[in-house]
């Protein structure tokens, strides 16, 4: 039996600018040209923090001071196992370069899944483009400003999506709202899902659409690429 291969993987997010670090894998590498989140194997008397700190300063410079585990993560390549122990790194010291003449760049969040990745990365790929808080309205909103003033203390706490369930006849409602919400949202960071019907969904001003269930299985495609469909 092939022995699985326990590699440390770390998420570096600028805390500044919100943007994540991805490596390109050199033309000599396992999977070369595709991009990935720093890291490497675990050696056998480490601990998985001394392997992260190792690994990080090795090929960015960096000292890790603080990090919490984000997933761990097995999968099968054709030609070896890997187990992978993926770390979100919240502090550290030091200016991250390229060490070991990689490509390195930093990313919006976003915009990750605009980069190809190994096989192994997409399930990291999938938790950190998941929102960390997420709100679901009731049906209707009958006093905006109140519920506006609520919004703006949960976007300065870190909401990053919002779901809105309006009165599906009341397209006034909700266009007030959704221009209401953007002018609260400075940043650009709130990501805006509408529970109606994608005639009536204007994608310039939202991300995506949440639609019942018999709605859902009428389409087969997404609308627009960036948008998803949801239940």
């Amino acid at each position: 039996m092939t022995n699985r291969v326990k590699v440390i993987v770390g998420v570096v997010e600028d805390p500044e600018t919100r943007k994540i670090l991805i490596a390109k894998r050199k033309a000599n590498q396992h999977l070369a040209g595709l991009w990935e989140f720093p890291g490497g194997k675990i050696h056998e008397s480490e601990t998985a923090f001394e392997a992260l700190n190792r690994e990080l300063y090795e090929e960015l410079g960096i000292n890790v001071l603080e990090a919490e585990r984000l997933t761990k993560i097995e999968h099968d390549y054709t030609d070896k196992k890997v187990l992978l122990d993926v770390w979100c790194v919240l502090k550290w010291e030091g200016t991250a370069t390229g060490k070991e003449n990689q490509e390195i760049i930093w990313v919006n969040r976003e915009k990750l899944k605009g980069y190809e990745f190994p096989e192994a990365n997409r399930s990291i790929l999938l938790k950190l483009l998941l929102p960390n808080i997420c709100i679901i309205t009731p049906p209707g909103i009958s006093e905006l400003p109140k519920f506006l003033s609520v919004i703006k203390l949960c976007l300065q706490r870190g909401l990053d999506m919002i779901v809105l369930r309006f009165n599906r006849d009341n397209e006034l409602e909700e266009k007030d709202c959704i221009e209401a919400l953007r002018e609260l949202d400075i940043n650009n960071d709130l990501k805006i899902i509408v529970n109606n019907s994608l005639e009536k969904i204007d994608f310039n001003k939202v991300n995506g659409a949440h639609l019942k269930s018999l709605e859902l299985f009428n389409y087969s495609e997404r609308v627009k690429d960036g948008n998803s469909l949801a239940m």
